[in-house]
């Protein structure tokens, strides 16, 4: 059945897989996404608020050094280091016919 491996493969996944290597799509960029929801509910009334913010990331980010904290003040502080990508160079010599 179907649905019972689609079960299956969403309990036992690992939240860690290297998505990267897996995509072969040559316009895979690593991106950060942030959800949120909130609810209230009170005798007279219900509401419900939802969130959600994609950031891409600069080319060479170090996804598996990413740290991410909570402030004092509720914001979501997140760090990572990239290493700067250098052009690369090539050097061209005269040739003499």
């Amino acid at each position: 059945n179907d649905n019972q491996s689609l079960a299956q493969f969403g309990q036992y996944r690992d939240p860690l897989f290297d998505y990267v290597g897996f995509l072969v799509d040559s316009d895979f960029q690593s991106r950060i996404v942030d959800k949120g929801e909130h609810q209230h509910k009170d005798k007279n009334r219900s509401e419900r608020s939802f969130f959600c913010k994609s950031t891409i990331l600069p080319p060479s980010t170090q996804i598996d050094q990413l740290q991410s904290r909570l402030t004092d003040d509720g914001q979501l502080k997140i760090e990572a280091p990239y290493v700067e990508q250098k052009e690369a160079t090539k050097s061209i010599e005269n040739q003499k016919k």
